[in-house]
């Protein structure tokens, strides 16, 4: 076998290992027979090889779509060869493996994503069930089997903001049960390897749908799907893709995808035949359509318990190295510590306090101190949000533990940031848990930026919050030091 024909075929094999590792067993299949029609024969024998491996890795998974498809495309593949053996002993194998049965399961939906990684030079769909739990104490948004792009993150944890915000429009105060409140929202993809391939946003629709079935304790049929960017507001954004996600949720034997209005792409007559296409606008619409909930009548946004107030918000913060979001292994996840990914200090402060304006200072000296894509990181989740962002960087500032630096440059920053705003009338708000502990000091020392009297914000540990609570707290501005003997 000549090294210029078998290259081809290695590289196919190799290649295969995403689609495979994600379920999307039909396009590795049609590939590895269509490869067959032109293989000599060690290269038959190998192909195979590995569709029988495949087989018998992902064969509980393969619905009755994706065997037929392939019996059909076994049934095709050649005439008679000496590999005639090989092939009815696969046809043999299909007909007894066993069938994973979809549940409905509370908290559960199927989400249509699209791989970061190519597959013979294209991308191509992913049909996963993404389960959405609710745990007892935290008040924190995370996602487990972090992605390879933050936009899957902010596509998650902005879905769940909308999921909360969509139930209290449409059915009422009563709809988000109390033991929910202060709790941390946790998603997971079960059927995925830690590393998830997959970019954008689209995991949003089917997150959003998740949450609420867990809120109200109803399953969502597991023949639907669901892709779309959701902002905070709840408005479905189109996320690209479409076919290769349709083609996907076709070999998965889907039968009704939800997908963005504004969505242009052309989707095939046969694929429209087969499954039903509902193009939404809004989050509001999917849940009525699927729980039959309606609005008892208009409401405003839920606002942050332990601070109210009717004049406007602005939030000032500094960005810290878990901004956006962070990173780290849930060690409390036994048996196995998973990576995960959550919201950071400056976007858990504005999922409580919902500001109108924020602004956003940084560093951007140094290799280690420029932290100006953190910064507009930050500012464009706060658009995306309903927030205006203003990114404020702190160019004097080389040392960020430089107290002779940060003051100075500090006070400055923020004294303008106030003239850009234009207006007295706000309140005035600064995030402490966000930058070097020398920045959170300069904020105590400036604590009267101007005219404004300034309250001061900190995000706990999770660990330390208990159901109920949240995990922004404000810092008062007098505490007593003195200890009280325990009695």
């Amino acid at each position: 076998m000549s090294g210029e024909r078998i290259r081809p075929l290695l590289r196919l094999l190799e290649s295969a290992d995403r689609p495979l590792s994600l379920g999307n067993v039909g396009l590795v299949f049609r590939e590895y027979v269509e490869a067959l029609r032109h293989a000599s024969r060690a290269e038959q024998r190998l192909l195979f090889a590995e569709i029988r491996r495949a087989v018998e890795a992902f064969g509980d998974g393969l619905t009755v779509r994706e065997r037929l498809a392939l019996r059909e495309l076994l049934s095709n593949a050649a005439e008679r060869s000496p590999l005639d053996a090989e092939r009815h002993a696969l046809l043999a194998r299909l007909e007894t493996l066993p069938t994973r049965v979809r549940l409905e399961v509370q908290g559960r939906a199927n989400v249509l994503l699209v791989s970061s990684q190519e597959f013979e030079g294209r991308p191509f769909g992913v049909v996963q069930p993404l389960d959405v739990l609710c745990e007892p104490g935290g008040d924190r948004i995370v996602l487990e089997h972090a992605a390879d792009d933050d936009a899957v993150f902010k596509g998650f944890q902005q879905a769940i903001w909308a999921a909360k915000q969509c139930l209290l429009r449409v059915a009422g105060d009563a709809a988000i049960p109390e033991r929910f409140v202060g709790a941390t929202v946790r998603g997971i993809l079960p059927y995925v390897p830690n590393a998830l391939p997959v970019a954008g946003p689209s995991i949003g629709l089917g997150a959003a749908v998740a949450a609420v079935s867990t809120f109200l304790g109803r399953p969502v049929a597991p023949e639907i799907a669901f892709t779309g960017w959701v902002d905070p507001q709840g408005r479905v954004h189109s996320v690209g893709a479409l076919r290769e996600k349709i083609t996907a949720a076709f070999d998965k034997g889907i039968r009704e995808v939800f997908v963005p209005a504004q969505e242009a792409e052309d989707l095939s007559a046969a694929l429209q035949s087969s499954i039903e296409i509902h193009r939404v606008e809004s989050l509001d619409e999917v849940i009525r359509r699927l729980f039959d909930v309606h609005p008892p009548s208009p409401r405003e946004s839920l606002q942050l318990r332990e601070i109210e107030g009717e004049r406007r918000r602005v939030l000032f913060s500094c960005v810290g190295k878990a901004d956006p979001f962070g990173r780290y292994l849930d060690r409390d996840r036994r048996p196995v510590e998973r990576e995960v990914q959550e919201e950071g200090p400056i976007l858990a402060v504005c999922r409580a306090l919902r500001p109108d304006a924020a602004a956003i200072f940084y560093t951007s000296r140094g290799p280690f101190n420029d932290y100006s894509e953190q910064a507009c990181a930050v500012a464009a989740s706060l658009e995306d949000a309903g927030c205006r962002a203003m990114t404020a960087p702190l160019t004097s500032v080389s040392d960020p533990s430089d107290y002779s630096e940060i003051v100075p440059a500090l006070s400055a920053a923020a004294a303008n940031a106030i003239h850009t705003l234009g207006h007295d009338d706000f309140d005035l708000f600064v995030n402490l848990s966000s930058g070097s502990p020398q920045m959170e000091t300069t904020w105590h020392l400036l604590r009267d930026i101007g005219r404004h009297p300034t309250r001061l914000l900190q995000v706990r540990e999770s660990r330390f919050v208990t159901p109920g609570e949240s995990r922004v707290r404000e810092v008062p501005r007098q505490i007593d030091v003195r200890r009280k003997a325990e009695t």
